[in-house]
């Protein structure tokens, strides 16, 4: 049976999920940004191309965002 807490955060089981956490959180960071920084990228002239080159995701995405944007506004 497991102890403290302290012996609780030693195990592989809790680091593992805690690094699974840690991942998902910088996922939903980058799609946060993206939501935002895609329409700013639009409006000052860049294509969807060169928006998706500059953040390193595909196109579709991108396109994607941009769509959702202009459905809502």
């Amino acid at each position: 049976m497991l102890g403290t807490k302290a012996e609780l955060k030693k195990t592989r089981f809790y680091q593992e999920i805690q690094e699974e956490e840690r991942e998902a959180g910088k996922e939903e960071g980058k799609e946060e940004l993206l939501i935002a920084a895609v329409p700013m990228g639009l409006q000052a002239g860049l294509s969807v191309a060169e928006i998706a080159k500059r953040f390193n995701v595909p196109v579709k995405r991108i396109q994607a965002i941009a769509k959702d944007y202009k459905a809502k506004n």
